[in-house]
């Protein structure tokens, strides 16, 4: 189930910017849509509406959060296997698995490209299989 905009929207279009499948639609200053086929309930569009206009797919209003406050995704690289999970499931491909040429020999392991455009859904500490990404707020 996807989640959903209630009437306290304002038309902000905060949600629309930041959802990673173009989910969120409607005019400006009226209330937005979500498409419930695109929606992968992230949650991206909840933390960032100013109005706590959008519930979850329990009917759970979602609360807005400073983006500051989102949890991040650290990885843990001793416990990390490259398997590329956390590279498949990131929804705006912020994650990509970096080559290293050492003494001896190849490495590759994963490597965040932009923190900034991470939307703090967490998909891929959930389906890293060993654990080797935790979600945490930024210091």
């Amino acid at each position: 189930m996807a989640y959903t905009i209630i009437e306290s929207c304002i038309g902000c279009e905060m949600c629309k910017k930041i959802c990673p499948m173009n989910a969120i639609f409607g005019d400006s200053e009226t209330q937005q849509k979500i498409n419930p086929e695109l929606c992968i309930e992230c949650g991206s569009c909840g933390r960032i509406c100013p109005k706590n206009a959008i519930v979850d797919s329990f009917g759970i209003p979602a609360v807005s959060i400073p983006k500051s406050q989102w949890k991040q995704p650290h990885i843990i690289l001793k416990n990390c296997t490259s398997c590329g999970s956390c590279v498949d499931i990131c929804p705006v491909h912020i994650i990509t698995i970096s080559h290293h040429i050492s003494m001896t020999g190849k490495h590759v392991k994963p490597e965040i490209k932009d923190i900034h455009l991470c939307i703090s859904c967490g998909f891929c500490a959930l389906k890293c299989p060993v654990n080797a990404i935790e979600m945490k707020i930024p210091e």
